[in-house]
């Protein structure tokens, strides 16, 4: 009992120093910030409460957003490559016959 009174998390809705290294280090790889309050058992708004209490939190959370941002570039999302589907043409099943092209003239 003593040991699990002695390493109890905080209280919910607060956050221990490490979930605060956790959660900064996760939105610092790249994972949105409400994705990385969620991992640390905070809801968005106590997040922004927490950001707005604390001066030295908020600017630790944008420290970590800007090193995110450098570590994809200027773009939010990474530009996709072409995607392409192959096609297999068969002779079409009775019934199902393409129409006549129409006449030219």
């Amino acid at each position: 009992t003593a040991l699990a009174a002695a390493h109890r998390g905080p209280a919910r809705g607060r956050i221990s120093g490490l979930g605060l290294r956790l959660f900064l280090q996760a939105v610092a790889r790249g994972a949105h910030v409400g994705t990385a309050a969620s991992i640390v058992g905070l809801r968005s708004d106590q997040l922004l409460r927490l950001r707005r209490a604390n001066p030295l939190v908020a600017a630790l959370v944008d420290a970590a957003v800007q090193q995110a941002r450098g570590l994809r570039g200027s773009d939010r999302r990474p530009k996709r490559a072409p995607a392409y589907r192959l096609v297999t043409l068969r002779a079409p099943a009775p019934g199902h016959e393409a129409p006549d092209p129409p006449d030219p003239a």
